[in-house]
């Protein structure tokens, strides 16, 4: 399981003991009137704690156990519960460093082990024998791990790596929160901009931060682009709190391979006095290098300000597939991107961590990220410079502006060049979740239940044709879960009708919480057509998830995310091993699809494997979990897959329910009405969290179905119905 439940648990400030076997139903809430829904809070955002510069992780020293990555090895790093980080903690704040490649390539760091296949962002792009590094927000798995992959052409490639820790992300109240500002320029050497100089290699200078521009006196560390324009030779620069000579610099937070101008964001530690100190260090004397500093925000040791959110790695934009919404940048234009609401991100987000990345360039130049629109001649200030040679990447910590929006513009001095962007979201700013919302109309709960059959405990069975007759269905259950907290959560109904819908609610949980088996299925026990006995489904795996989590939403009982992360492990593990997984090889890409049915039954059904993303992706974004993240949008398979596989789910004119096979044209038999009105709601909610085109493309083009059928009087083209009773 990852050992997701019992960090989920660290989080909450909660203790679980884990049991061999089914959990116990403890029926918190299923006695006992009460007038309205307890408040819990879910796991809290988490607080900074900024700390000197310390190497951690070198693989060309062995410190911190780091060897030389290898190509297409993913290599976890033990960070949280050492080097003072304490467990628990969700993200660190640092240098990533290549110091040595043998092959030209891309590392990610992720929170999960991943492969080259299912790897869908990246941190830090490289050439061979080229040193290189970049600021970094890098979020930790529940156990306390950060994974690095090193993707190149070719078996047999190494590459070193480096990782100097500035400061760490944890659940509490005891460390300092986000203000975002500007972004502004506040140091520049090429005019005086804040009485900066050029460096002059081995010499420390200071830069007052504290008590100017805007930033407080006790702010503990700032957010900003550390920008290294027409360096003599080439060589690094530290960034650190205190005065720190030459011989004794053990860090770096850029490198210079060459004497072009670079860039990187950073979260840097000030010192005393709010102070930061910057040291060029080439190996000679004489050499200097223009500096610039692009403030964006700052920490104070207060909750006054933002907290952090782990929420990725998580691929937001792509120009080049479209994704969020985006195409590529025209130099002078200004172009902004809706980041708040995206992946459950609230209306309230402040900031947004990540790494900004160009491609395709047709001319060198600098992009800019800006909380509003700022025309050419008034943007005074760079995120990323790049060249129109291969991507390039930095990582930056991005105030939002109105509207949660966030605003680029690209800048090469000739209006008609262009360049593809690219945004990889580690984590953001904001306000704590209270509590978990409906997703109005997506469940299509099968209600109102009210005169559905119950047994003796008021748990909601379905009634099948002879000889099957009255029977428990897993997501039925969850159905009826979900509309009572529903109308119980919506303080609309007299305190009688509230109290029975609490009621409901937990007689359905208690259930499914004493019928959970050890590894995580929900088993039906009568037969479908041909599906031997018991049976499984992802989409009672998914929604499992969705109900438990609201179980643990108004009551804190951690027995409710045991049983939540039992769900969850089924989408590890192929149906053979008791999972909900089958691979699916599309035009030589292999796919990881979660299945509604046991093979051989309905294969790749799209209603129930949409369904169980949701449970994901609310698993997601209300615990900050990596591993359901991973499941979610990972390049092989969740969203991903589901895009992959969507033109074959088209037949032209219908949605089809499932596919039976990939070969010839007949892919498989066409939905029902009910169901293809399902497939454009489904489809549209997903648009709605992700921002993918292709998600509302196929809404959009399913919907034109139904409206030619309607428009026509002519019957849905369906030639299959419900596998089963309705559910």
């Amino acid at each position: 399981m990852r050992g997701r439940a019992t960090s989920v648990l660290l989080l909450a400030g909660l203790v679980v003991l884990l049991s061999a076997g089914p959990v116990e139903p403890r029926n918190p809430a299923g006695t006992g009137p009460t007038a309205a829904p307890a408040a819990h809070t879910l796991p809290p955002g988490s607080t900074y704690h900024a700390l000197a510069p310390v190497r951690i992780l070198d693989s060309a020293t062995g410190a911190g156990g780091a060897a030389p990555l290898a190509s297409e090895t993913p290599e976890s790093f033990q960070v949280a519960g050492a080097f003072g980080i304490p467990a628990g903690a969700t993200a660190v704040a640092g240098t990533l460093s290549i110091t040595g490649a043998t092959q030209a390539g891309y590392v990610s760091l992720t929170a999960v082990a991943t492969s080259s296949t299912a790897v869908a962002t990246s941190t830090i792009s490289f050439l061979a024998d080229s040193p290189r590094s970049a600021g970094v927000t890098a979020t930790l798995g529940d156990d306390g791990r950060l994974w690095a992959l090193y993707v190149a052409e070719g078996a047999g490639q190494t590459a070193k790596v480096a990782f100097d820790l500035d400061g760490y992300y944890a659940p509490d109240f005891t460390g300092a929160t986000y203000h975002p500002v500007g972004p502004v320029r506040v140091f520049d050497s090429r005019t005086a901009v804040g009485g900066a100089a050029p460096l002059a290699s081995g010499i420390p200078e200071s830069f007052q931060f504290a008590g100017e521009f805007g930033v407080p006196v006790g702010a503990t560390a700032v957010t900003g682009t550390l920008a290294i324009v027409s360096p003599s030779r080439p060589g690094r620069v530290a960034l650190t709190p205190e005065s720190t000579p030459v011989a004794s610099l053990a860090t770096s937070t850029l490198s210079l391979a060459t004497t072009d101008t670079v860039a990187t964001g950073v979260t840097a530690t000030l010192g005393s006095h709010g102070r930061l100190w910057a040291i060029y260090e080439t190996g000679g004397s004489g050499d200097t290098a223009q500096l610039a500093f692009d403030l964006t925000g700052y920490f104070t040791p207060d909750m006054t300000g933002s907290t952090f959110h782990r929420l990725g790695p998580l691929r937001l934009i792509d120009s080049r597939s479209g994704v969020g919404g985006s195409a590529p940048l025209s130099s002078e234009v200004p172009r902004s991107f809706k980041i708040a609401g995206l992946y459950g991100m609230p209306a309230g987000t402040t900031a947004v961590a990540g790494t900004l990345a160009i491609a395709n360039a047709t001319s060198s130049g600098y992009v800019s990220l800006t909380s509003a629109l700022a025309t050419p001649a008034a943007s005074s200030t760079s995120s990323l410079f790049f060249s129109a040679t291969g991507e390039t990447e930095t990582t930056v910590t991005a105030p939002l502006g109105a509207g949660g929006s966030l605003w680029a513009m690209l800048e090469t001095g000739r209006p008609g060049d262009s360049a593809d962007v690219i945004f990889d979201l580690s984590g953001y700013f904001g306000t704590d979740a209270a509590g978990l919302n409906s997703v109005p109309g997506y469940f299509q709960a099968q209600g109102p239940f009210t005169a559905s059959p119950k047994d003796s405990n008021g748990v909601v069975m379905v009634k099948y044709a002879s000889p099957i007759g009255l029977q428990y269905n897993t997501v039925t259950i969850e159905h009826c879960a979900m509309w009572y907290f529903d109308r119980w959560r919506s303080g609309q109904d007299t305190p009688t009708q509230t109290n029975a819908d609490r009621a409901g609610f937990f007689a359905q949980i208690d259930w499914l919480v004493s019928h959970q088996q050890p590894d995580g299925r929900w088993l039906y026990t009568f037969h479908i057509g041909t599906m031997p006995v018991p049976w499984w489904s992802a989409m009672a795996e998914g929604q499992g998830i969705s109900v438990m989590l609201r179980a643990f939403s108004v009551t804190g009982d951690s027995t409710y995310l045991v049983v939540l992360d039992r769900a969850r492990s089924t989408f590890d593990r192929p149906i053979a091993d008791l999972g909900v997984t089958s691979a699916l090889t599309v035009s030589g890409r292999q796919l990881t699809v979660y299945e509604e049915y046991l093979p051989g039954y309905r294969d790749n059904v799209l209603n129930g494997w949409l369904y169980s993303l949701v449970g994901l992706y609310e698993c997601a974004i209300y615990l900050g979990d990596p591993v359901c993240l991973y499941d979610l949008t990972a390049a092989d398979r969740g969203l991903a897959a589901v895009q992959a596989l969507l033109p074959y789910y088209d037949t032209g004119s219908w949605s089809r329910y499932n596919l039976t096979t990939l070969v010839g044209v007949d892919f498989g038999p066409n939905a029902s009405e009910a169901y293809h009105k399902g497939h454009i709601a489904q489809l549209r909610f997903m648009y709605s969290i992700t921002g993918n085109p292709v998600m509302e493309e196929y809404a959009d083009r399913f919907q034109t179905y139904l409206d030619n059928v309607i428009k026509n009087g002519s019957p849905s083209p369906a030639s299959s119905v419900s596998p089963g009773a309705s559910r």
